[in-house]
């Protein structure tokens, strides 16, 4: 793995956000755990996950660390879009919802033995949390410098000079390699993404796009734009975009290959129907981060300031081992002693970032104060 950098000189501060659920479903859909016993969860896959994160801060060395995890259901956007993640898979090798929720609630309890603020708020998902955090430091820290752990393309909404995903699987995805890390037909802004989901859909989450635009057509006419009018250019809402379309093809079209100018009239037709921005607007209001009304940033805040100032961060080695049921090995030294040295390493790597985690955050509480 290599180092990730920024664009700009590096900040006193570097934070790590890492998207819990979506690294803990990245184990559990990779393996049948359906059948381990409790010795085995452990050992497989509970060890495992805490490793994977001590390995990435270890690597990136961020001064402060913090967990985000979805929590319950989303019922804002359940009461935008009806049948919103209706279709999505619970965690496959999971037998049923009860074990599922059991460990999952057995892997918070973990995740609050580790130096790190951990943030989950009632019926709000990890990437509202994320927005409303980055938001959060950045008017403390103005030269913040962020990097989110998580598989989320949803993500590349947050991306900028300041801002680059960590994808558990293609690694380091930046402003300018997104496009191509995710396989895009052709290249635009991240910061129209939102907008251009909201016409493709999301079938993993049941938000049903425009009929016959997928990712190959939307995606040219993002791109179409930015050769217009430049890749710094934010289109906001479905109504901007509809004047952009009609703009460029009233005023630059001989600039268009004959291939990309059918596709623009053909798109500028689908605009006109009332129907199909209707139903852009309603994918937006959800898809889109920036859209969070201030009741739910009130909450997510809340729980950012507990969890950041409040609570005494400190990694909790003796709970953890408990939590890890090491005693279940009593009487198997080897058992024993193999566990301890598959922790050691992230055991080190915990003790040290609690002071580095501390030094952080007192920076941030003064600045707290200031501001």
């Amino acid at each position: 793995m290599s180092t990730l950098v920024f664009s700009k000189k590096e900040s006193r501060v570097k934070y790590l956000i890492v998207d819990w659920l979506n690294l803990v479903k990245r184990y559990t859909y990779s393996r049948d755990i359906s059948s381990l016993d409790e010795a085995e969860l452990v050992t497989g896959l509970t060890v495992s996950l805490i490793n994977r994160i001590t390995d990435l801060v270890s690597e990136l060395k961020p001064n402060l660390i913090y967990i985000c995890s979805d929590n319950g259901y989303n019922r804002r956007a359940t009461a935008i879009l009806s049948g919103y993640k209706s279709g999505r898979k619970r965690f496959k090798s999971l037998t049923n919802e009860e074990k599922e929720k059991s460990y999952v609630e057995y892997l918070k309890k973990v995740a609050y033995t580790l130096p790190f603020p951990f943030i989950d708020v009632k019926n709000t998902e990890a990437d509202f949390i994320v927005y409303v955090l980055t938001r959060y430091l950045r008017r403390l820290d103005d030269k913040a410098r962020f990097i989110v752990a998580s598989s989320d393309l949803d993500f590349v909404q947050l991306l900028g000079e300041d801002t680059v995903i960590f994808d558990w699987y293609k690694g380091e995805v930046t402003v300018d390699n997104w496009c191509s890390k995710y396989k895009l037909d052709a290249c635009f802004s991240h910061r129209n993404y939102a907008l251009a989901k909201s016409i493709v859909g999301d079938k993993s989450d049941s938000v049903s796009g425009l009929y016959n635009w997928g990712w190959k057509k939307v995606s040219r006419v993002f791109s179409v734009i930015d050769s217009v009018y430049g890749d710094k250019v934010t289109i906001s809402s479905v109504g901007e975009l509809e004047k952009s379309v009609s703009s460029i093809l009233d005023c630059y079209a001989d600039r268009l290959s004959s291939r990309d100018k059918r596709l623009l009239e053909n798109f500028k037709t689908v605009l006109s129907d009332s129907g199909n921005k209707r139903l852009i607007q309603s994918n937006q209001s959800v898809i889109d981060l920036s859209n969070l009304e201030s009741p739910f940033i009130y909450r997510v805040n809340s729980a950012i300031e507990r969890e950041t100032f409040e609570r005494k961060l400190k990694y909790d080695q003796k709970e953890l081992y408990k939590l890890l049921r090491l005693d279940i090995y009593k009487g198997n030294d080897l058992e024993y002693t193999q566990i301890l040295r598959k922790n050691a390493k992230s055991a080190a790597v915990l003790v040290y970032f609690s002071h580095k985690i501390n030094e952080a955050v007192k920076l941030l509480s003064k600045r707290r104060v200031v501001s």
